[in-house]
């Protein structure tokens, strides 16, 4: 079974969730390299960029631009991972778009999930 997990982020933000999330599950997130430029500036402790990656494939967690956390985006995602690798897309992809905007002034966050049915 093959699961992505997304979080979606502007150009810096949210970096507290995703490696609290990377943390507790012992795995790294991957970020692009666009995104690690920005977050060596603002010098991580060794351990939160320790679980930083440039290398999709080290990890099901993705940090993204926050507007591709939506049905269709996650759609997307599937699509090009199908294109490559022979047809076979992602069983679940659940998307995290943490924002503040969304419930005044306590904060909030909204989750999709996109999940394909896994022949027995």
């Amino acid at each position: 079974m093959k699961k992505l997990i997304l979080f979606g982020s502007y150009s810096i933000g949210k970096e507290r969730i995703y490696l609290e999330v990377a943390k507790f599950f012992g795995l790294k997130v991957y970020v692009d390299k666009e995104r690690m430029k920005m977050l060596k500036c603002l010098r991580l402790p060794k351990e939160d960029f320790d679980r930083l990656t440039c290398d999709e494939s080290e990890t099901p967690l993705r940090v993204v631009s926050l507007g591709k956390i939506t049905y269709e985006g996650l759609t997307e995602f599937n699509e090009a991972h199908k294109k490559k690798n022979n047809g076979i897309g992602y069983t679940t992809i659940l998307g995290f778009r943490p924002t503040g905007w969304t419930f005044g002034k306590c904060g909030g966050y909204q989750i999709l999930s996109l999940s394909t049915p896994v022949p027995i």
